[in-house]
This record gives structure tokens, sequence and C-alpha cells, in this order.
């Protein structure tokens, strides 16, 4: 850690500051070798938000392209999948790690009143936006007129 904020004076104090700084960011959780934590530490938090014309997802995803986002409905469910992860040789060169990159899948059921065929999406400074429109038609009260 304190390469990262070289400090001009070293003393005991620095070097139980990075013990502490290590050994927390080296529990599992934020180890991506350790698969148990690995969908803790790397799926991507996300964000849902109602609106008149119907809903948007902002899903928090830096380091992605654009290309590598597979957003698809099947069935009333809305699935963002992204299938990459570090290559072994990357691995293997790495000293310490405190990020990753790897596959995750993130689903979501559609209200009824989705419109599928709509769906868009926008890849923005590392937040995924994915616009859910919804029937503008969905009055509930019906008025019947007698014959």
């Amino acid at each position: 850690m304190s390469n990262l904020f070289p400090a001009t004076i070293r003393n005991g104090f620095d070097r139980e500051f990075d013990t502490l700084i290590n050994s927390f960011f080296g529990h599992p959780a934020f180890n991506s070798r350790n698969t148990r934590f690995t969908n803790v530490a790397t799926t991507p938090r996300a964000n849902v938000i109602k609106q008149a014309e119907g809903f948007t997802i902002e899903l928090a995803a830096p380091g992605f392209s654009r290309d590598e986002f597979e957003i698809g409905v099947d069935n009333g469910v809305l699935s963002i999948h992204v299938g990459t992860s570090d290559s072994a040789e990357y691995i293997e060169q790495l000293t310490s790690q405190e990020f990753a990159y790897s596959s995750f899948t993130r689903s979501w059921t559609l209200p009824k009143d989705a419109a599928p065929e709509a769906i868009s999406a926008r890849y923005e400074a590392g937040i995924l936006y994915v616009t859910v429109p919804t029937n503008s038609n969905t009055n509930n009260k019906i008025v019947i007129d007698v014959e």
C-alpha cells in the first residue's frame, strides 16, 4: 500500500498499516482465485429506476467493452451476461491482485406490461444503461358502453 502513497519517513506504524491493509485485501472475498467468494466480489451492482415510460437499469460494470455484453429476453426474464476472465498467463504474472475481470450474469423478471421488442441499451463511462419501456395503455379503468 505504501508504494501507492509513498511516505518520506518510514516507521513501525507504516509497516503495521501495510500489514493491516494487505491482510484485509487478502481476504478470500477479494481474492478472485477463491471461487466460493468470486461471485460476491465480481458481480456488478445495479440500480433500477421507475419512470413514466418504463424502467431503466443502471449496471455499474467498468472496464468492459460494449461488445462483451450479451443482453437478451427469454420467457419474460431480462438477462445481462459477460463471458470474460483474466487469462491464466496474466494471473501467473501477478504479484498482488486487488481486482479481477470475470464472467457474470444478472437477471430481472420483466413486468407484464413490458415491451421486450423495444428494449435498448447504451454503455457510457463504465455504466450500462438498459431501458425497458412499458406499454402506455396500462389504464386500469375501462368504460363499457351498453347497447
